[in-house]
């Protein structure tokens, strides 16, 4: 009975708030980057370091309420900190991804463009990021998913002011580190990791490391096509390498364009970058058919 009328009252909430949230007060911030990228690691940093708005780590469990989640947990909980090894955290106001949100926002894997996007959602979720942003004071929002790289037309257009951080890193690197992850961390070696490029199906039978070098370049040359869209002042690139030499320059970049805006916690130096390189002959080959792709 307690987790039914739990449940009825963050719903009661949810409704009341987004029915005062209106449009959002301030820009939105969406980071982007290729699976192994390091855009969590930005994301991470950027919530730490800016007085930003986000959804916090109860989103997960509670997807259909993210609103009252994160304007209680918020409220309740205090503020986030990370220490400088940046390990994983589950503490309640955990930056998240919110992927079963955006679920719920954009039902299908693909590339999505506004006309996917029914009116009905697109409302949704204009007065959800504004109710979040009322939580914390009427700050920016910002978030990471993996699978923003294939809706950015939907959300540039959806919210007309804001500004994407891409997360550049070299395109070999981010190869291996998905071919790995897909021989030991997943179940099957066949199953696909994070999100499907425009040529998904015609790569189901292709060997593993044939199917990541497509993955990789479909996706990449769908977000440069998007990214070139937009004017410049919306879009915010930064390098993995150079980003860990000097996290603060990232922040204070994207604090001057959306700005002004309050620093939340102490600036980290730098962060020790991640380098890989082939092991075996199957990843040599990975790497010729990135080369030969680009």
């Amino acid at each position: 009975m307690s987790s039914r009328i739990s449940r009825a009252g963050l719903w009661l909430l949810e409704r009341w708030l987004l029915a005062r949230a209106g449009a959002p007060s301030a820009p939105c911030v969406f980071v982007l980057g290729l699976p192994r990228s390091g855009a969590s690691l930005v994301y991470r940093y950027l919530v730490h370091r800016l007085d930003l708005a986000y959804f916090t780590n109860g989103v997960g469990r509670h997807p259909d309420t993210p609103a009252s989640i994160t304007h209680l947990q918020r409220r309740l909980r205090g503020t986030y900190r990370r220490d400088d090894r940046y390990r994983k955290e589950r503490g309640p106001v955990e930056p998240r991804e919110a992927g079963a949100f955006w679920k719920r926002i954009f039902d299908h894997e693909g590339y999505t463009t506004l006309e996917d996007l029914d009116p009905t959602r697109q409302k949704r979720v204009r007065r959800t990021l504004a109710a979040i942003q009322k939580s914390f004071r009427g700050a920016p929002f910002v978030n990471k998913h993996s699978e923003h790289v294939l809706r950015v037309d939907a959300l540039a257009r959806v919210f007309p002011d804001s500004v994407f951080v891409v997360v550049e890193r070299d395109l070999r690197e981010v190869a291996l580190s998905v071919y790995r992850e897909r021989r030991t961390l997943i179940e099957s070696p066949s199953s696909w990791m994070s999100m499907h490029s425009e040529n998904g199906p015609d790569l189901e039978t292709k060997p593993v490391e044939e199917q990541v070098a497509a993955q990789l370049t479909s996706i990449q040359r769908r977000l440069a096509r998007d990214l070139v869209c937009l004017p410049a002042r919306r879009v915010l690139c930064t390098d993995y390498d150079g980003f860990c030499r000097e996290p603060d320059a990232l922040a204070a970049e994207l604090a001057r364009r959306i700005g002004p805006l309050d620093w939340r916690n102490a600036a980290v130096a730098s962060f020790a970058p991640r380098h890989r390189s082939p092991r075996t002959a199957s990843e040599e080959r990975l790497l010729d058919l990135i080369g030969a792709r680009e």
